[in-house]
């Protein structure tokens, strides 16, 4: 099966997985920059299920305004700086990303590796 007719199968309305379509919106930074509402309301009626905001604890009005439009959000980025360098030894930077994350039900929150460019790794906290 080539590459194109699995996409097409992918998008057709018997695949059980289109329910679940998601968008990381970092995509959409300079968009949503000009017009939150707008744009995640783009994202819903494009047909997306899910969003993966950035930025957060920042990015909570995101979060609010796309769970407001109906769309689910499962993970989250944050500021990996608060992990990796942070402004005091009990990390209390990075305590707070996870305690607001934690006020989201059911969110995963994700950081980018970038010491490792040739190998990106994607680093997950799971808040159970």
């Amino acid at each position: 099966m080539t590459g194109s007719t699995q996409s097409l199968l992918a998008l057709a309305d018997d695949n059980i997985y289109r329910k679940n379509i998601g968008l990381q919106i970092y995509t959409l930074r300079d968009q949503l920059k000009a017009d939150l509402k707008g744009t995640l309301k783009a994202v819903a009626d494009a047909g997306y299920q899910q969003v993966e905001p950035f930025g957060f604890p920042g990015g909570q009005e995101m979060v609010n305004v796309a769970k407001d439009l109906g769309l689910d959000v499962h993970s989250i980025h944050f500021d990996w700086e608060a992990a990796v360098n942070p402004t005091d030894d009990g990390f209390s930077d990075f305590r707070k990303i996870i305690e607001k994350a934690k006020a989201i039900s059911n969110v995963e929150v994700f950081f980018w590796d970038e010491f490792r460019i040739e190998n990106t790794i994607r680093h997950r906290f799971a808040l159970n």
